[in-house]
């Protein structure tokens, strides 16, 4: 008979090499991984037992609690619970029996818990304030997530602000959006529910578009091109681009072109301002490589910003060096933010506010309240310039300079009411059938009214009773602007008008100081105008003084965008600063209604 005694050894000594084994997974388990294990969200007994527990407040900079925990009518003892519903849930996250923990939940697990009392988690310096241990204060505004959450009403889309002063974000949203409530609850069924639900539904409501989603940054990314031209010496201050409506690319790459065909170009800043995609494009090609090597200190192409939130934020991507020669085609589309360029909008608002400014603005728009500039005509009618594009018509030079000039001075929406030019007193084109002048008033105020309304207008701003010169269009403003007053219930408006006796005085002294050519000089405010009155208004009869001083280098910009229009008048770019400030750091009004006599004062109050 066989022995077994070979094989009961090494079957023995099997079982002692597999008891070895689990001794050391046991150990391994028990003295290595035990801390971790004791905290994965996904252990349901680590999500069951923290649930058993009081959590700290989520609470955000304007003191609004976001998310606490209430004592529970079951056996787990408490409930977190998320007060304001949808509006946090895609940076709280939530804790779920079932689910474990999510967003800030997750990052700041330990510090609700209470068992930790510092955490740094990378990234969310611009998220996180500091509180006492357990509860965890949000940079994030109540108020300003509102008003985000009612910009978006309706609509999918994302919106991140940051404070540039302090670099912290003050509202972070995405719509659609969930209740995490749904989830949080004991319910184990409803729960499961709700997270299947919203996990199928096509629009993804769980998805935080903020941090999790790329899209092309389309032009906002002008930003990181303009960093790398200025960087690298491809724009300069004296560079001018060309006035056109379309760029070919080379390599048969097509063709870029400008919001609405419109032209566009200038210098970096006109660009800029106007947003000239042609320019842009332009300055991708001119990059080359640059544009990818200034792309990635921003954050592109090397994983976007760092953000300790759970679920992890999406990376962007951007140009792809060393391809440059290639496919110049697809830098010229990088550089306006298409092509190749995605990026989340948390990362493109970073992008903003690294390079932010304050810069200084309009006093109104500064102050808060929402400009709207309405133009009666186009303009086009007055002396032709000749640096004309091929193809550009007058009208289309005159509205290109509106735009500019009013982006320059921060104006929110820019209307034509869409008549023709009717010229000064006694031109041809005073005949004209689509001629402002001739429009019937009700026809004129009608559209003005409409705007009105829409907007809500407590203001108004018009011409005095002759259009402070006699213009033929800006006598028919001051009509036009009062009766639409009336039938949309404007409360406010103001005529704006030149204080002639200011105007004599100032022309006085710019004689005594020699500025200004011979016409220029000649000029008296006083004398007969185009409909044969004096300019302006005299001192006594007006009711408003407003000072403008602050805002004074805003209006002189906007004033030379209109370089068509003021070519015969070097007296406005030959006065030197101080003295353009002293002249126009003032404007005057007459409040229609008013009998109190001139005093300091402002359109708003």
């Amino acid at each position: 008979m066989k022995s077994l005694d070979g094989p009961i050894r090494r079957v023995g000594f099997a079982l002692i090499a597999l008891l070895v084994l689990l001794i050391g997974q046991l150990g391994y388990l028990q003295l290595v991984r035990a801390g971790s294990l004791s905290r994965d969200p996904h252990n349901f007994r680590v999500t069951r037992r923290e649930v058993q527990h009081a959590r700290g407040l989520i609470i955000t900079s304007d003191g609004v609690i976001i998310a606490e925990s209430k004592p529970s009518n079951d056996d787990l003892q408490w409930l977190r619970v998320y007060p304001q519903g949808p509006l946090f849930a895609q940076i709280t996250g939530y804790q779920s029996l079932i689910y474990g923990t999510t967003g800030i939940e997750r990052t700041y697990n330990d510090v609700l818990l209470g068992r930790e009392i510092t955490k740094s988690a990378k990234g969310l310096d611009q998220l996180l304030a500091k509180d006492s241990v357990q509860n965890v204060r949000l940079t994030l505004s109540a108020a300003a997530q509102h008003a985000a959450a009612d910009a978006l009403r309706g609509r999918e889309g994302a919106v991140v602000v940051f404070d540039v002063h302090t670099g912290g974000v003050v509202a972070m949203y995405s719509n659609p959006t969930y209740d995490p409530n749904t989830i949080a609850t004991h319910r184990v069924a409803a729960a499961h529910l709700a997270y299947s639900t919203l996990t199928s539904s096509p629009a993804n409501p769980m998805l935080a578009r903020t941090y999790r989603e790329i899209f092309p940054p389309g032009s906002t990314f002008k930003v990181v091109t303009t960093t790398g031209a200025l960087e690298q010496g491809v724009a300069t201050d004296d560079r001018r681009f060309p006035v056109v409506r379309q760029l070919q690319l080379p390599q048969n790459g097509g063709t870029v072109s400008n919001f609405g065909n419109h032209l566009c170009g200038g210098t970096l800043a006109t660009s800029f301002t106007l947003s000239c995609n042609t320019t842009f494009a332009q300055l991708g090609l001119d990059l080359g490589d640059r544009l990818a090597q200034t792309s990635e200190i921003f954050g592109f192409a090397t994983g976007g910003p760092s953000l300790d939130l759970a679920p992890a934020p999406a990376l962007s991507l951007g140009p792809i060096p060393g391809t440059f020669r290639h496919t110049q085609p697809l830098f010229a589309r990088d550089a306006i933010g298409q092509a190749e360029v995605l990026a989340t909008p948390f990362q493109m608002a970073l992008v903003a506010e690294a390079v932010a400014t304050g810069g200084t603005i309009a006093r109104a728009v500064a102050e808060g309240h929402r400009v709207v500039l309405v133009m009666a005509t186009h303009g086009d009618h007055g002396e032709t310039p000749a640096d004309l594009a091929e193809g550009e018509t007058l009208v289309d030079r005159r509205m290109a300079e509106t735009r500019q000039s009013a982006a320059i001075l921060g104006v929110h929406r820019l209307e034509w009411l869409g008549y023709a030019d009717s010229g000064m007193t006694g031109w041809p084109q005073n005949q004209h059938a689509n001629a402002f002048l001739n429009a019937p008033l009700d026809e004129a105020a009608e559209r003005l009214a409409r705007i009105l309304v829409e907007e809500r207008a407590d203001v108004l701003t018009t011409y005095d009773w002759h259009g402070n010169y006699g213009h033929p269009d800006h006598i028919k403003v001051h009509q036009v602007g009062h009766r639409a007053a009336e039938l949309a219930g404007t409360p406010k408006v103001f005529e704006s008008t030149m204080n002639r006796d200011a105007m004599a005085r100032f022309m006085s002294m710019a004689r005594e100081m020699g500025m200004g050519g011979d016409d220029d000089t000649d000029f008296d405010p006083t004398a007969p105008a185009d409909d044969g009155n004096p300019m302006g208004t005299p001192e006594a009869e007006l009711t408003h003084r407003v000072d403008v001083a602050a805002h004074v280098q805003l209006k002189r910009d906007s004033i030379r965008c209109h370089a068509s229009q003021v070519s015969d008048s070097g007296f406005f770019s030959s006065m030197p600063e101080e003295v353009f400030a002293m002249v126009f750091g003032t404007e005057w009004f007459i409040q229609h209604g008013a009998d109190h006599p001139l005093r300091d004062g402002w359109l708003f109050e």
